[in-house]
């Protein structure tokens, strides 16, 4: 058990300094053409494994070519290599995946904000829900509209707000890590004393 925390707690502890210099960097060089190209790369090659995975599985067990796995695995191979010549496409269409995105994730809460107010009246959880469901519309329209209407390239802000995501994600990781294993410590403790005192008064009588 002992060692099974301490390889969790390791493995924790290099996720959240991945994810805290990861975020630094992304803040850093947001602007950085050879960061999109990288992240553009990166994606590529992910989406590539997996369509090597798709293919190959489809042939080993014998799946018939026509099946939905060998047409995935063919779909997710070609976006692989338009990535690999224009890995920048990816950056591109960012602002309006965040802005498609955030446009749904609020029309659905104002859906279940509207459908609540009306079935069970008024409260704070449902009029939370419908502001910020107005929000997050307003918030991916103008992102769409900004950067697609205009001359103004949101990108560099997008990946700002990302790299803090990831900066905080880390932090909480991390502090998430730190107490759990504060509080292991204690238990531990706790549980040798009371082995110490159950021993003792065994040997007592």
């Amino acid at each position: 058990m002992k060692r099974l925390f301490r390889k969790w707690k390791w493995t924790e502890y290099v996720e959240s300094a991945l994810l805290i210099v990861l975020g630094i960097l992304v803040i850093c060089f947001n602007s950085s053409v050879n960061l999109y190209n990288a992240i553009g790369y990166m994606v590529a090659t992910y989406i590539l494994i997996n369509a090597i995975l798709f293919i190959v599985s489809s042939i080993i067990f014998s799946v018939p070519l026509l099946s939905s796995d060998f047409f995935i695995g063919l779909g997710l191979l070609i976006i692989s290599i338009g990535l690999y010549i224009r890995p920048l496409a990816l950056v591109q269409v960012i602002p309006l995946v965040i802005g498609v995105g955030l446009i749904g994730y609020g029309l659905i809460l104002l859906t279940v904000g509207l459908k609540t107010f009306i079935l069970l009246g008024s409260g704070t959880k449902q009029i939370l829900q419908i502001v910020f469901g107005i929000i997050a519309v307003a918030l991916g329209s103008v992102v769409i509209a900004v950067h697609y209407g205009t001359s103004n390239n949101v990108v560099p802000v997008l990946f700002v707000l990302l790299g803090i995501i990831l900066l905080l994600a880390g932090i909480g990781q991390l502090v998430f890590v730190l107490y759990v294993s504060n509080h292991a410590k204690k238990f531990t403790k706790f549980e040798e004393e009371k082995n110490d005192k159950i021993v003792e008064e065994y040997k007592d009588k």
